[in-house]
């Protein structure tokens, strides 16, 4: 029952389809990851409608690898959430502790996407690279038989970058005490934590479909999923965590909408 893959393409129309994810999901969040192409869903006796999402039948719950007739009205791909994990490669030294904090965080973030959002990244497609440096970083990519153009440049100038190739980079640093999270009131973790579900939400925007959209879209919604872990893990509440990006944003000084996307900023 280990899939491949969690991405499913969808069809205008009738779709026979299995679901990948946890068991017992209601009905309402299975769908979820469709969007507002859902139109219909059946299996074995059950029927659920888009137009029933505060009915009875939305908290009827469907078991992994139950078969869905799947009604959609345009194309669309699904990307479920199946559990896949990401293979995790650790470029240069790395502490057993450190290692065993990335991959809890790896963990929690595929939950955290799976809860939220009802999509994960399709681990089956992922690989993560957690580097000491860039010497090692390098190293690992030349060994994997990944391009090498602008590592340097990306390193020194990014906190770590999701690629369409299928791959995320994060600093091993950022598991470090010089970057703990409760220094600033968000909980004991790495801001590491952060940045990786950061970088997992551009993977699901490259998965599903591509990040050659307005920055400030692409930024904004992986910005916005970082807060929300955050969040989860101070139990603080928007307004804390999010205030100084608004009042900036909201300041008379602000640069309009269209020079923010000129510049392509975040």
């Amino acid at each position: 029952m280990t899939p491949v893959k969690g991405k499913i393409e969808l069809h205008r129309g009738r779709n026979l389809v299995t679901w990948l994810g946890p068991d017992d999901w209601t009905i309402d969040r299975v769908v979820m990851g469709i969007g507002r192409a859902f139109v219909k869903a059946e299996w074995g006796e059950k029927r659920y409608l888009a137009s029933n999402i505060r009915a009875v039948q939305a908290r009827q719950t469907v078991k992994r690898g139950d078969a869905l007739w799947i009604d959609v009205s345009r194309r669309v791909n699904w990307l479920q959430p199946a559990d896949v994990m990401p293979t995790i490669v650790f470029a240069g030294s790395a502490s057993e502790d450190v290692q065993d904090a990335v991959r809890q965080d790896s963990v929690d973030a595929m939950g955290y996407f799976s809860d939220e959002f009802g999509v994960q990244p399709d681990g089956s497609l992922l690989t993560v690279y957690v580097a000491a440096d860039v010497g090692p970083l390098i190293d690992a990519f030349e060994e994997d038989g990944i391009g090498t153009d602008g590592v340097h440049r990306l390193w020194y100038s990014a906190g770590g970058w999701a690629s369409p190739l299928g791959y995320i980079v994060l600093k091993l640093e950022q598991w470090g005490p010089d970057y703990s999270a409760s220094q600033q009131g968000e909980g004991d973790h790495g801001v590491g934590r952060y940045v990786l579900v950061h970088e997992y939400y551009h993977a699901i925007q490259q998965q599903m479909s591509s990040t050659n959209a307005a920055q400030w879209l692409v930024e904004g919604g992986a910005d916005w999923a970082e807060a929300g872990m955050r969040l989860i893990d101070a139990e603080s509440s928007f307004t804390a965590v999010l205030a100084g990006n608004r009042n900036s944003a909201a300041s008379p000084d602000a640069p309009p909408l269209d020079h923010t996307e000129r510049i392509v900023g975040t």
